[in-house]
């Protein structure tokens, strides 16, 4: 079977979880005998694998504040364009399989009925309702979605979701919320893939912990600002806070870990550094304010 994965990022090792989830996903299909292929909004960071890829867009959101603007626009057009069709077709699918889809639109599914071209979607976050994604305004805080502005984003988003044949979510949780969108679908609990992020023997952390790691989204919604300012408390205590990843937050956690002994930042860590960092954490924190929607989240596995 000839697979194509269609996701915003692809399964770009410096975007998170659900990229890493993707590579594990097409790892073992191609194991099992199947074709995969990747059609993605936005260039690779760090690709992964020699999957063939195709790239909808020169530019990444979040290198340009004019993509972030047209992927919202996109959201709410959600038009089946030529370019995703003339993309989906020189692919030659037997079956596709959506993930996260800003900077592709929902289109896709109307796309993929017009090609006759079977379809799964996987839910790994809240885009379809959000479009934070997150269902938090921007401290973080919850936010109760507008029925009028955020409730015709949805009904933009969601009028090709009759041709989608089967849901899966990596939760029950996520699923309910979605499941008025995918009235004809098949509905499935399908949890994150589990495997090791690093294989290897890694050295036991020290009798009496000392370094408390966090790796992941650097955003509000992941607690990071919250982490941050427990810095001090954390540094009394005899901590050292060892953070990991990309975001919007990055800037204050440079400053943190420029001006504050005890804050260290790793940068976006993959392959090696990525055990690296394991190895030399004693503890791990999730110090997360959104409702996550895997059980258990990627940062767990």
């Amino acid at each position: 079977m000839r697979v194509l994965m269609v996701s915003a990022h692809g399964n770009d090792a410096s975007s998170g979880g659900v990229e890493r989830g993707l590579t594990l996903l097409a790892e073992r299909l191609t194991a099992r005998g199947d074709e995969v292929e990747f059609l993605q909004a936005f260039p690779p960071r760090v690709p992964v694998g020699e999957w063939k890829r195709s790239v909808l867009h020169p530019t990444d959101w979040r290198d340009a504040r004019s993509r972030r603007l047209k992927n919202h626009i996109d959201d709410v057009v959600a038009r089946p364009s030529q370019k995703l069709e003339e993309a989906l077709a020189a692919h030659r699918p037997d079956i596709v399989h959506s993930h996260n889809l800003p900077g592709i639109t929902t289109g896709v599914w109307e796309v993929c009925r017009r090609l006759g071209l079977p379809i799964v979607h996987t839910l790994h976050d809240y885009h379809l309702l959000c479009p934070r994604v997150s269902l938090t305004r921007r401290d973080g805080e919850p936010c109760r979605p507008s029925p009028f502005l955020c409730g015709f984003r949805v009904r933009r988003l969601a009028r090709w979701a009759p041709v989608v044949t089967h849901v899966t979510g990596v939760s029950r949780y996520l699923i309910d919320a979605h499941a008025h969108l995918f009235p004809e679908a098949k509905l499935h609990v399908i949890r994150h893939p589990m495997a090791s992020a690093a294989p290897g023997e890694f050295a036991p952390p020290a009798p009496v912990p000392k370094v408390l790691g966090c790796i992941g989204s650097l955003d509000r919604t992941k607690g990071v600002d919250l982490l941050l300012a427990a810095a001090p408390r954390l540094a009394a205590l005899g901590f050292t806070l060892r953070l990991a990843g990309d975001g919007r937050l990055r800037d204050e956690v440079a400053r943190a870990a420029a001006h504050r002994p005890n804050v260290e930042w790793d940068g976006p860590v993959v392959g090696d550094r990525k055990a690296r960092f394991f190895e030399a954490c004693d503890m791990g924190v999730i110090p997360s304010v959104w409702a996550e929607p895997g059980g258990p989240t990627y940062t767990v596995v």
